[in-house]
Formats: structure tokens, sequence, C-alpha cells
């Protein structure tokens, strides 16, 4: 997914988008497949079945008229699920998402307040951040 932007582009200026959609479309269905026989919780299969069956439809369907507004959907998902994330990890009796980072990076130190809140205005800031970039 990282060279995702910069082949889209490139098959977009060559004028072979419906390359990249054929592309999206066989991706998402071998992750769909995979996802199917994958021994996951039911919850988390079930989601991810879900995104990768509406990358695939929504990609066929784009095959079909000629189109690429598929080609907008990886990057919408995955900055939506990320602002997910990050805004859950904000709950009341929950440990902000970059707190749980900076404990990762530092084990056994114990942070100062002062810290701990700069990290939970961090997660906030970032999952504000986030639908900015739709």
């Amino acid at each position: 997914m990282i060279f995702y932007p910069l082949l889209v582009h490139l098959l977009i200026l060559y004028k072979v988008p419906a390359v990249a959609v054929a592309g999206l479309v066989a991706t998402s269905l071998v992750y769909f497949y995979t996802m199917l026989h994958l021994r996951a919780g039911p919850r988390l299969r079930f989601v991810w079945v879900g995104v990768y069956a509406l990358l695939a439809a929504v990609g066929s369907l784009n095959l079909l008229t000629n189109t690429v507004y598929a080609l907008y959907l990886p990057p919408l998902l995955i900055n939506s699920g990320l602002m997910i994330l990050f805004g859950l990890t904000l709950r009341h009796a929950s440990m902000p998402l970059v707190e749980r980072l900076m404990r990762m990076e530092y084990p056994g130190v114990e942070l100062p307040e002062a810290l701990v809140r700069y990290a939970r205005n961090l997660t906030r800031v970032w999952t504000g951040y986030l639908p900015a970039l739709f």
C-alpha cells in the first residue's frame, strides 16, 4: 500500500486507469478470500470482509462504467479507519493511542502527568487531522 498513490498516479498519467482499477479489484478479491478463511474473531473478520467486498464491488462497477472513482476509496478508508482508531482510544476509561506508543517506547518508566496530558491532546489532534485529509 505504500506505493499505491504513486502507482495510481502513474497509471492515470499514462491513460490506463482501468489497469489500476483492475488491480484494485484483483487485490481486493484476494484479500476478501483470505479474510474469509482467516481464523480471526468473527467481528473483525466481518469488518474486513465488508471492506474488501465494497472495494471489489465498486471497482467492478468502475470497470463497467470506465470511471476511476474506486481508486479514491483506499485512502479514504485508511484515513477513516485511523481516525476511528485514534478516536476510540479517547474514551473515558481508555488510554490514548499516543500514550500507548510512548509507553511501548519507554517500558517500565512512569510518564509525567504533563506528558500524559500532551499525549491525550496529541491523540485529539490526530483524530481531528485525519478527516481533513479526505
